[in-house]
């Protein structure tokens, strides 16, 4: 069984969830008591498929199984919090967004995963139409600086949307606690279009010295799409090897568009 499970194990790493659930039905079929490695290895692979239905049962089955073991079992104490992302996803994608915000939020509390799940709900708050709580959210990501990549991402869309409700001056100071770290070739796309919107929303609110600035923070166009067409490469690979992320991937690619 041991064996088993660490064939699946690798299976995963390299991409190849299908196979890697042969290995977890395998063991399912010859053991009574699935061992917890085996139940989250289920639901990573399930949850990468886009099988949220059969992902979301085997996080729910791994919290309510073995969160009473936690305190004697340190790597289910520290897989727990990723169980729980997982079944708050899964939640989102299966039609229950309450549910799952509110299961995100909890995860939100550790700061391993702050950033993390809180982009998610602050996607969820923007795509329905609800960006004071996205901006809530974002806020609180970054409150303590732009060090990380979920820091970065979450002032670049606060800035996003502080440009989308018009309030430049917001924009412009969320924009500048990003700027140096944010514009490596992951965020040079994002950075200059919230750059050119606000310089644009600036002019027409006839703050031309602003406006300068903020445009000539936007690097050179022939730059900028060397570093998409890079970037796009390295996103459709990863939506062949996990179509989990294929949404948000896209998402990001359809951000980037100048």
């Amino acid at each position: 069984m041991q064996k088993a499970y660490e064939e699946g194990f690798e299976l995963m790493q390299t991409g190849k969830f299908k196979e890697a659930l042969e290995k977890v039905e395998f063991i399912k079929s010859k053991m009574s008591k699935i061992p917890p490695d085996v139940v989250f290895l289920e639901a990573a692979c399930a949850f990468n498929l886009a099988d949220y239905v059969k992902a979301g049962a085997a996080f729910d089955k791994y919290i309510k199984d073995f969160t009473a073991e936690m305190e004697t079992n340190p790597g289910i104490k520290d897989t727990m919090p990723r169980a729980k992302l997982g079944l708050g996803r899964c939640h989102i994608f299966n039609g229950k967004a309450d549910e799952g915000i509110a299961l995100l939020k909890e995860v939100a509390t550790d700061p391993l995963l702050k950033g993390e799940a809180g982009l998610i709900v602050a996607e969820h708050y923007r795509k329905n139409n609800n960006p004071d709580e996205a901006i809530k959210v974002l806020e609180s990501i970054f409150a303590d600086g732009t060090r990380s990549a979920e820091q970065i991402q979450a002032a670049l869309m606060c800035a996003e949307l502080y440009v989308a409700k018009g309030d430049t001056e917001k924009a412009g100071a969320t924009l500048e606690k990003v700027k140096g770290g944010a514009t490596s070739g992951e965020n040079a796309a994002q950075m200059n279009n919230i750059s050119l919107r606000l310089g644009d929303k600036m002019m027409e609110d006839k703050r031309y010295r602003e406006a300068l600035s903020a445009y000539q923070s936007v690097r050179k166009k022939s730059e900028v799409v060397r570093l998409m067409k890079e970037r796009e490469r390295r996103f459709l690979d990863m939506m062949v090897k996990q179509p989990a992320m294929r949404e948000q991937l896209q998402g990001k690619l359809e951000g980037d568009k100048l």
